[in-house]
């Protein structure tokens, strides 16, 4: 049975947790898992909890069904709001990930832990690229100009006036051509794939793969597509201001 009645603290779920955005609508925290035997079992009424894991290990599990996800680094799970949970490192040693909070409301109950004597877990096989296999590694000369705009995959995970976290997909041959925002600053976080994402003042280039993140500030402009073309997903964090695209 739930505590409906008792709120839980950022620092009492995860204690030395850094908070990295803090809205009204919206929260984001780098925190360390803890083992199972801590994992703090709690629940939001009124908010959707997404964890994207710096390092694998990271386990989040639900109660209703009693289903556990063991992450991968770069990879990412959401708990929708009333849906019991915890989350905590598999590894022996403490698991880094980063916690998107995003709602009406942003606090959480304490829930008692599960007493069911079994969990699902996924089954679904991990695809991991080796460093030495990246594509176009071998191709310092790639023609990005050639890359076409376009998706493969564009959710908006939630849309506020300062802050925005969309999941961005891009086939092989997409692209998102040299722009900037005037007041926005892009956090891009590696899901899938291998991501590349180019700057100018300063010029830069950072290769991202999954677990890997980069941050382009304000009035920046960047262009963001997979390495040499190839298929890539990742999440952006959006915020600062007004939202705006200028071609660059």
């Amino acid at each position: 049975m739930n505590n409906a009645d008792s709120s839980i603290s950022a620092a009492d779920l995860f204690p030395g947790a850094q908070t990295l955005v803090d809205h009204s609508h919206i929260r984001v925290r780098r925190i360390k898992a803890p083992d199972e035997s801590a994992a703090r079992w709690h629940h939001r009424t009124h908010s959707t909890t997404l964890i994207w894991a710096e390092d694998d290990g990271v386990a989040v599990q639900i109660r209703k069904p009693p289903y556990r996800h063991t992450l991968q680094r770069g990879e990412f799970y959401a708990v929708p709001a009333n849906v019991d949970m915890a989350v905590f490192s598999t590894t022996q040693t403490p698991s880094s990930c980063v916690m998107f909070e995003y709602g009406e409301r942003l606090d959480a109950m304490i829930s008692e832990p599960p007493t069911l004597g079994f969990v699902i877990e996924r089954s679904k096989a991990l695809h991991r690229t080796a460093h030495a296999s990246l594509p176009g590694a071998d191709q310092p000369s790639f023609d990005y100009a050639a890359l076409r705009g376009g998706f493969s995959r564009m959710e908006v995970l939630t849309f506020h006036d300062q802050i925005r976290l969309l999941v961005q997909g891009h086939a092989k041959g997409d692209c998102v051509p040299w722009h900037s925002h005037d007041d926005v600053t892009d956090t891009f976080f590696c899901t899938a794939g291998v991501a590349r994402i180019a700057t100018r003042n300063p010029d830069q280039e950072f290769v991202l793969q999954p677990g890997d993140s980069c941050q382009v500030d304000k009035g920046q402009p960047h262009f963001a597509s997979g390495l040499a073309g190839s298929a890539c997903e990742f999440l952006i964090l959006q915020w600062g201001g007004h939202y705006n695209y200028v071609a660059r």
